[in-house]
C-alpha cells in the first residue's frame, strides 16, 4: 500500500510549486534541445498525475501532446478515476474532462482489466476496494482467481500474460477508432541494473521477449502501426479532422 513520505511527496510534479515546475522544464527542455537539436513535444510529469497548473504550463511552453494521464488509478495524491482511458482533447483548467480546445492532445496509457466493459468492472473493483471488503482483501482474492485483474500495459508492472489479456480485453471492448495501445516502461530499464524493474540480462531477456510477443499478437490481431507518442497524437488529431 502507499505510503505517505516527503521524500515520495517530493517527487509529485503537481504538489510543487508552480515556479519550480516552470524552472525545472526550461532546465529540462533547454538541455533536450542542446544534445538533439530539437525542442521535445510530449510531456509526462514524474510520477503520473496532472492539473490546472501544470497543463496550462506546457501548453505556454509549446508542447503539443501530454501523458500524464494514469486511468484506473487514485492514491493520496491523486486521482485518475473517470479520466477517459482513450486519447482525447483535454480541457485545460480540468485536464481528466474532454475540451473543445485543440491545442495540446492527451493520450493516456493504456489500462483495463483482463473483462470486456472497463466501466463496469472499474465500479465492480472500485466497490471491492472499500472498506469493509479492503480489509477481507477481496480484490486480491479476485486477482489470485483471474476472476478481476486491473492490468497497465507496462512489461515492468505486468506479466507477459496479464499485458496479452488486457490487449484481448481492449479489442474485445473496442469502444473507440481507431484502437491505440499505448505501451510504456523508464528509459532506465533499458540496462539493467539501473532501476529495480530490471536488475539484471535475464530480467532484461525477459522483458523484451514480452514486449515483442505482445506485439506480435496485436500484430496478428489488428493492423499495427508503431509509433512515438507525438507522432501518434499527429496521425490521430489528422484522422479526426477528416472525419
Amino acid at each position: 500500500p502507499l505510503k505517505k513520505s516527503s521524500e515520495f511527496t517530493a517527487f509529485i510534479v503537481i504538489n510543487l510549486p508552480i515556479d519550480l515546475v516552470e524552472e525545472k522544464l526550461r532546465a529540462l527542455t533547454e538541455l533536450i534541445e542542446a544534445k538533439f537539436g530539437q525542442a521535445p513535444q510530449s510531456f509526462r510529469t514524474g510520477r503520473w498525475g496532472i492539473n490546472g497548473a501544470v497543463m496550462k504550463l506546457i501548453k505556454t511552453k509549446g508542447f503539443k501532446v501530454d501523458s500524464s494521464v494514469y486511468p484506473y488509478y487514485k492514491n493520496d495524491f491523486f486521482s485518475c478515476y473517470d479520466a477517459p482511458d482513450h486519447p482525447y482533447w483535454p480541457n485545460i483548467e480540468y485536464p481528466l474532462n474532454c475540451d473543445s480546445q485543440r491545442e495540446i492532445y492527451e493520450l493516456p496509457i493504456s489500462a483495463g482489466f483482463n473483462r470486456r466493459n472497463f466501466v463496469l468492472w472499474d465500479k465492480v473493483h472500485r466497490y471491492f476496494s472499500r472498506h469493509p471488503w479492503k480489509s477481507l482483501r477481496v480484490v486480491g482474492i479476485l486477482w489470485r482467481l483471474k476472476i478481476l485483474r486491473k492490468i497497465y500495459l507496462s512489461p515492468e508492472l505486468s506479466s507477459q500474460q496479464d499485458m496479452l489479456s488486457l490487449v484481448d480485453s481492449m479489442i474485445e471492448n473496442k469502444r473507440h477508432e481507431p484502437l491505440v495501445f499505448h505501451m510504456y516502461l523508464h528509459s532506465s530499464s533499458l540496462k539493467p541494473g539501473c532501476n529495480h524493474f530490471i536488475t539484471d540480462t535475464k530480467q532484461e531477456e525477459l522483458m523484451y521477449n514480452g514486449i515483442e510477443n505482445v506485439l506480435n499478437h496485436i500484430r496478428e490481431k489488428t493492423d499495427l502501426y508503431s509509433c512515438t507518442i507525438s507522432e501518434a497524437s499527429k496521425i490521430l488529431t489528422d484522422i479526426k479532422q477528416v472525419n
